[in-house]
């Protein structure tokens, strides 16, 4: 079994929800209700989409210029989050994961697909203007905002940096698999953990996540492109950072062993209740029904899987 902490808390909202989305879901399976439930996977609300964007700026243009050492401004990756914006745009109006054929390693720089166009309408002029104001906040606030001068200044000084990295350790019965936003190695010091949330409120607290990115940073095996020996550290050594791109704010999240503690057992428990959920059976011997739905209030109305929920 595959646990991430995010997978963790998507159990603990909707066992339904997961089960649509981790065991009935298949890009490849033949059988059309598995098809469907893949694509259906793919839809975001449009905050969580022009999140994205910004995710995808930092890993794609952004960090390969700092690996490279050459010289990146923010007109650049403005440039770049326009291009990326327009073109995710169109394929999600066009509703391009619904067209015949679709794969989406054809797709990887204008894959998107919105919630609102599947299941309501597509967004008004004002939301998609929102969208990309907001993205251009957050990235003007990361290359100049002084509450990111020092990620800016580990990023530039790193010795190994890496967005958007897989990694994972085996725990509890299940493979622990993490992708932090960014991950900056260096020769004398601990390892440093962003990540990156476009969030108008900013009120939630990530710090959990952010200390299971740091279990699994330090559990991790052999990495082509994390050298073993710059994250031979503790978890509770590594220096985690999430980063409110548009409240403007840094929050450093300092932690010790009994925060590592902690989350540890909150992952054993999330991992136990899906291996007992599961019950050692094939994803093809489950049904909708071996899984309870959510009893939290209006959860139903923004799930991507209410189409198959609701029918079946």
């Amino acid at each position: 079994m595959i646990y991430s902490f995010s997978e963790g808390r998507m159990f603990r909202k909707c066992q339904r929800y997961w089960y649509y989305s981790k065991r009935l879901a298949s890009p490849t399976a033949k059988d059309p209700l598995r098809r469907e439930a893949y694509l259906l996977g793919k839809l975001q609300s449009i905050y969580a989409w022009r999140g994205r964007i910004v995710d995808q700026v930092i890993e794609k243009i952004v960090v390969p210029c700092l690996q490279r050492k050459t010289q990146i401004t923010l007109q650049t990756a403005l440039q770049g989050a326009k291009a990326i914006f327009d073109s995710q745009l169109d394929f999600a109006l066009k509703r391009g994961v619904f067209q015949p054929g679709f794969k989406a390693s054809a797709h990887e720089d204008d894959l998107a697909a919105l919630f609102c166009v599947e299941y309501g309408q597509p967004p008004t002029g004002d939301e998609v203007a929102k969208a990309r104001a907001e993205i251009n906040t957050a990235l003007s606030n990361l290359f100049q905002s002084p509450q990111f001068k020092d990620i800016r200044d580990s990023m530039k000084g790193a010795f190994r940096i890496a967005a958007q990295c897989p990694i994972t350790f085996k725990f509890a019965g299940a493979t622990v698999r993490a992708v932090p936003d960014l991950i900056c190695l260096f020769r004398e010091s601990p390892p440093l953990i962003v990540d990156w949330k476009v969030h108008m409120s900013g009120v939630h607290d990530y710090y959990q996540q952010l200390v299971c990115y740091a279990i699994t940073l330090t559990n991790c095996g052999p990495h082509a492109a994390l050298p073993t020996d710059l994250r031979a550290c503790r978890a509770h050594e590594v220096r985690l950072v999430e980063a409110q791109l548009l409240t403007n704010e840094a929050r450093p999240h300092v932690i010790d062993q009994d925060d590592v503690l902690e989350v540890e057992n909150r992952m054993t428990t999330e991992i136990h209740q899906m291996l007992m959920a599961v019950d050692g059976r094939d994803s093809k011997e489950l049904t909708a029904e071996d899984f309870p739905t959510t009893n939290r209030l209006g959860a139903c109305e923004k799930c991507n899987f209410r189409k198959l929920c609701w029918e079946n």
